[in-house]
């Protein structure tokens, strides 16, 4: 079904992103033009190969129409933090903020301590992102990535599940059929951020 994220990919993975976000509240809130949205899905991607996540395509006749990235968090912020250091992440950081207004950066950053703050402090998942080329969704695509994810995820016997955050409300409900519990919900300049968790299931 998936194929490993590899550095060849990040232009079409960039094209997937930018168009499947396109009117995504966190996009429309942050990024004015479609050029900082593709920057920013730019960003995304690096950070997904940079950090070592666990990147993921889908295509079709050699077409990338799907990508999604998680990660797996120590729950140790220390650790987490030093992870973020790396050279290669760090100039993507550096490229983001020139493009980025201030006002932008600083709501990503205080974005990024929430989200952070309320991951379980032990071992677990976090989905960072998941895109379906416009013209591939209603398919059952991102279902599969979900599916896929998932089982990954409840076969590591140091995870304790997967977390995520959206903030479109209407995921809600799509979210809570695979399991997921709102864990806590923020308004941050505006735009509210829901966490979901997903413990994991019992592999037998």
């Amino acid at each position: 079904m998936t194929e490993k994220l590899k550095a060849s990919d990040v232009e079409s993975c960039v094209n997937v992103i930018a168009s499947s976000f396109k009117n995504d509240p966190l996009f429309t809130h942050t990024l004015s033009t479609d050029e900082e949205k593709e920057l920013f899905s730019r960003f995304l991607i690096k950070k997904s190969i940079d950090l070592g996540e666990n990147g993921l395509v889908v295509k079709e006749n050699d077409t990338i129409i799907g990508v999604a990235s998680f990660e797996k968090d120590s729950g140790n912020i220390i650790k987490s933090l030093f992870k973020m250091l790396k050279f290669d992440f760090m100039r993507e950081v550096i490229k983001l903020k020139r493009m980025m207004s201030s006002e932008g950066f600083t709501f990503f950053n205080r974005y990024m301590r929430f989200t952070t703050s309320i991951r379980p402090k032990h071992p677990h998942h976090y989905l960072v992102f998941i895109g379906i080329a416009p013209e591939a969704q209603g398919r059952g695509i991102g279902r599969a990535i979900l599916e896929e994810i998932h089982a990954k995820v409840d076969a590591d016997p140091e995870s304790l599940g997967i977390g995520l955050d959206t903030e479109n409300e209407a995921n809600i409900a799509y979210y809570e059929r695979f399991g997921y519990k709102l864990i806590e919900a923020r308004t941050i300049d505006q735009l509210t951020v829901y966490a979901m968790f997903r413990g994991k299931l019992t592999v037998l």
